[in-house]
């Protein structure tokens, strides 16, 4: 494609851009421009005049601002453009602008389907004090039916949500059975000891009768002990590495909660609390 004469509207740099592009960062500062500002720029400077129904130039700092957040979106670097916004919305909060183009930045022109709360608080703010500021600037330069858009994504916020709650309660069920069981293997000693004894007495009674038990006895006294002790260290073990999985799982489904709530997760009650403020 030919190249056209432009000029970077944050440095003032001559540049030969494609003027089939929309955006494009310029190579002497770095800074991202949209292609057909940065032209009409260099046509004002060379011209000298311009009609003022054919374009619009505002050559103060915060103009400038506002076209290196929008190259930032248009090239798809969203958190730039977000940062870019944020710093928009400080410098200039009555312009619906700013608070738009956070909103755009954040969802990523609305092709973010689920998001994190915190996220989606950002998001639905902004936009909503951007049409405080301008009621008509949806039908200027919407880039989609934001009402639908905001709608679908609180949705999938909730059935995440109710997801990791699920996920949380196996978790935590897994963890509290395991338990159980271990507390119910701490009696496995005496229970066998138990039962050894029982066969013993059995075992001594019969002996009036049979001689050859009182050796049976006698190994029993010996043996039954030790073959207890070995079976609970067996069982301990298993048991142990069970409950240390079931932790470190538990571990991962909390870290998971963390990072899409935003904060730790101490018990099913603050699922139930998120869950009554998205309604």
């Amino acid at each position: 494609m030919p190249l056209v004469k432009a000029q970077c509207t944050n440095c003032g740099a001559a540049l030969d851009v494609d003027n089939q592009k929309d955006a494009a960062i310029c190579p002497f500062c770095g800074t991202a421009y949209v292609v057909e500002k940065a032209i009409q720029q260099f046509n004002i400077n060379s011209v000298g005049t311009i009609h003022a129904d054919v374009l619009t130039v505002v050559n103060d700092s915060t103009d400038r601002q506002f076209l290196a957040a929008e190259a930032c979106l248009k090239l798809g670097e969203y958190a730039d453009a977000a940062e870019k916004y944020q710093q928009l919305t400080q410098s200039s909060p009555h312009d619906a602008r700013s608070w738009y183009g956070l909103a755009r930045a954040v969802a990523k022109d609305c092709t973010v389907m689920l998001c994190s709360p915190a996220d989606f608080a950002v998001i639905e703010q902004a936009y909503d004090h951007a049409v405080v500021l301008d009621c008509e600037i949806d039908k200027r330069i919407a880039v989609a039916d934001w009402r639908s858009y905001l709608e679908e994504l609180r949705q999938n916020i909730q059935s995440e949500a109710e997801r990791l709650k699920s996920v949380y309660l196996d978790a935590q069920d897994e963890v509290e059975r395991i338990r159980k069981k271990e507390t119910k293997s701490n009696w496995f000693p005496l229970k066998c000891v138990f039962i050894g004894f029982a066969v013993m007495i059995a075992c001594a009674v019969g002996s009036v009768w049979i001689p050859w038990l009182q050796k049976v006895i006698m190994a029993g006294v010996a043996v039954v002990p030790i073959l207890a002790l070995i079976g609970y260290a067996f069982m301990n073990t298993v048991i142990h590495k069970e409950l240390i999985a079931a932790i470190d799982g538990f571990t991962e489904v909390k870290q998971e909660c963390a990072g899409f709530f935003g904060y730790e997760i101490e018990s099913p009650e603050d699922f139930d609390a998120f869950t009554g403020k998205c309604k």
